[in-house]
């Protein structure tokens, strides 16, 4: 009789193949959050295209596209991204899906305890040509909800895309991935609450640490396999 490890998911599981394609995302997505870090907070170079682009969507705001982006940014917020992540993994791990529920549980609080360091080592105040951004009291950079996004949308793109026989499904739910990504990303600049530098910053580090779990997944799977 094979006993299972909780670390030890199925053979489709991304962690287990090659970690080429993740140490290359890894490498992309860092040095992208580094080089926005660098033009945004150092050279300065962003800011011409950050104050354009809040300035621009606060000008003229409609009451028909700041209902969803609102609600968008609201689900997506700490309580909200917190519920979803928790129902997503008590339905994983009712699926006897332990392996999933585990890295999806793992690489969810560890973005939120990242990110919370990075906004605590930049140190960016909020845009101050918005009154939403006003009532914020944390950090702006880089986007705590664009980051999350990314994180989570990933995480459910890759499990679900594991059980998709056909690539043309797989890139259709990657699609859907990203669109959800973008638009929380797009809500945080459209009410104000952050830089688009900041929400970029975001999705990199989200894309980063994604790809550093995975990576790390791997490595520890490789390594309970050959103890065993």
């Amino acid at each position: 009789m094979v006993s299972h490890s909780l670390f030890l998911p199925m053979r489709a599981a991304p962690w287990r193949r090659r970690v080429s394609v993740p140490l290359l995302v890894l490498a992309v997505a860092a040095l992208l959050f580094a080089a926005v870090a660098h033009s945004a907070l150092h050279t300065h170079s962003f800011v011409n295209v950050d104050l354009w682009l809040g300035l621009a969507l606060q000008a003229d705001p409609s009451p028909w596209v700041h209902a969803p982006m609102a609600f968008v940014s609201a689900v997506h917020g700490t309580l909200g991204l917190t519920l979803l992540s928790s129902v997503v993994v008590l339905v994983l791990w009712s699926l006897n899906d332990r392996p999933w529920a585990i890295v999806f549980a793992t690489t969810m609080l560890g973005e939120a305890l990242v990110n919370s360091g990075l906004k605590q080592i930049f140190t960016r105040a909020r845009p101050t040509f918005s009154a939403y951004a006003a009532e914020l009291h944390s950090y702006s950079f880089p986007s705590g909800h664009s980051m999350a996004a990314a994180v989570f949308y990933g995480l459910l793109a890759l499990w679900w895309c594991d059980r998709l026989p056909r690539s043309q499904a797989r890139v259709g739910v990657w699609a859907v991935a990203s669109a959800m990504t973008g638009w929380v990303g797009f809500s945080r600049i459209y009410l104000g609450a952050h830089f688009a530098s900041d929400v970029v910053a975001g999705f990199a580090a989200g894309a980063a640490w994604l790809a550093l779990m995975l990576v790390l997944f791997n490595r520890a799977d490789s390594a309970r396999g050959s103890v065993r």
